[in-house]
């Protein structure tokens, strides 16, 4: 008994942590390929220019 009430918010806290880096990641990959999108977009116009 005494146990599972230690061990239950614990396991609370590292669903919640799990979760929160799961959306960390998400944003991550989203701002990387926002910025590999950038970067072929600035190489079209350099091409465009010469």
């Amino acid at each position: 008994m005494l146990k599972e009430e230690i061990l239950k918010p614990i396991s609370r806290r590292e669903h919640c942590h799990h979760q929160v880096f799961r959306v960390e990641r998400k944003q991550k990959s989203r701002i990387s390929s926002l910025i590999s999108h950038l970067k072929q977009f600035r190489n079209s116009i350099s091409k465009q220019r010469d």
